[in-house]
């Protein structure tokens, strides 16, 4: 697997409910005497900080930088496209190094080690509450409820976070606490097939693709490292390419998401695909490679693009919808489709024609707008791949997807 969860800050997570990227400045990594890593930002706000992770007491008082870690991220910034592309591939096929041997095959993914370890290493002190706070998050939030009794390293009665009184009978939420512990050793514990059957005989195992949750575990990672990468790049040399990279960077973090629709029992063309994502072959392959792509394109743009005095006109002429997104610019970065490559400005393109025309009309009139254009490009199927999910086609127009 790619080793994204030496990436991020799990202090972050538990504070915010977010996981940051370590950075060279602010979040640069501290490494703690327990060996977990949290932000540098973090290990101020808090001289006398637990760890997150295995709540090792003032772990970070010597604030040592993880060099190791910035090295890694350092790596990953670098070779985005590379990295976004293992970690599909590995996602896609289950091949990956295994953590016990370093062989490269199909792994596995230990849930009774990882579990163990999780449980070892988390303190369930914020998670736990009575039954009376319990039943009632089971009702707000449809929760599942499991009693933690047998699981509590201090002696009992603990204490519920929510009303602070005594129980001998402690519960957790199932989903805040997967929450807190999301994508925790996911990395550590995939193993090939001959570590499984060496060291972990009897044991729940999974296969590492089938199991969806690593998308879901996984992608907010690689979509805050594809973000820094497309942060970096400047509009100034051409308008339209730059809202196209970020339109197409929006799309490839979409499919590689798991907020797309899935086979039913209705429309699946086998029974096997049935709960398996609706996704065009080699599509996520075919819009990293654009992506990577329309990146060099304008990266390497020598000349300022004649696009940026049209939109200053757009600007001046206030020439935006309700969102205040400028609607004809918008149109045009979206075709062609996120994973097809062009070589030129958007606004040259005949897919554009129409809303160039448009657009140039508008300007040659010389007047400010004084109410929010229509939001034309919303008419187009733009929230799915046209020729990716026909099941799905007119859902933009009608609200549905």
């Amino acid at each position: 697997m790619i080793h994204l969860e030496s990436l991020v800050c799990y202090a972050c997570q538990t504070n915010q409910n977010e996981r940051n990227l370590f950075d060279d400045k602010d979040r640069r990594a501290i490494v703690g005497t327990c060996g977990h890593s949290i932000c540098f930002t973090c290990s101020i706000s808090d001289e006398n900080r637990n760890c997150p992770i295995c709540s090792k007491p003032n772990a970070f008082i010597h604030r040592t930088v993880n060099y190791e870690a910035m090295a890694q991220m350092e790596y990953y910034r670098t070779n985005m496209f590379a990295t976004f592309r293992k970690w599909w591939e590995t996602l896609k096929t289950g091949v990956g190094v295994c953590s016990n041997c370093t062989s490269m095959g199909n792994l596995r993914i230990c849930f009774t080690c990882r579990e163990a370890q999780n449980l070892k290493d988390h303190d369930l002190s914020n998670d736990i509450m009575c039954p009376p706070c319990a039943d009632t998050h089971v009702k707000l939030d449809q929760c599942d409820i499991t009693s933690v009794r047998h699981l509590i390293k201090n002696p009992l009665p603990a204490h519920c976070h929510e009303c602070g009184n005594e129980t001998d009978d402690p519960r957790i939420c199932e989903g805040l606490s997967h929450i807190r512990r999301k994508s925790l050793k996911f990395d550590t514990f995939s193993v090939c097939a001959d570590c499984i059957i060496e060291h972990h005989d009897g044991h729940e195992t999974m296969k590492a693709v089938d199991l969806y949750s690593l998308r879901w575990c996984t992608v907010d990672i690689i979509s805050k490292l594809l973000w820094n990468k497309l942060g970096g790049t400047t509009d100034q040399k051409c308008k339209l390419r730059k809202m196209r990279l970020d339109h197409i960077g929006q799309r490839a973090i979409y499919w590689a998401s798991l907020d797309y629709p899935l086979y039913t029992e209705k429309n699946a063309p086998e029974p096997k695909l049935i709960g398996q994502p609706i996704i065009k072959e080699n599509l996520i392959e075919s819009i990293i490679d654009v992506l990577e792509d329309q990146y060099n394109q304008l990266e390497e743009l020598k000349e300022t693009c004649g696009c940026g005095e049209v939109y200053k006109e757009v600007e001046r002429l206030k020439l935006f919808d309700e969102r205040g997104f400028p609607t004809h610019f918008e149109a045009m970065c979206m075709e062609p489709d996120s994973n097809v490559k062009i070589d030129r400005c958007p606004f040259d393109l005949e897919s554009s024609r129409e809303w160039r025309k448009e657009l140039l009309e508008l300007i040659e009139r010389n007047e400010v707008a004084t109410e929010p254009l229509e939001a034309i490009w919303f008419e187009k199927d733009i929230l799915f791949e046209s020729d990716t999910c026909e099941i799905m086609r007119g859902s933009s127009m009608t609200g549905d997807g």
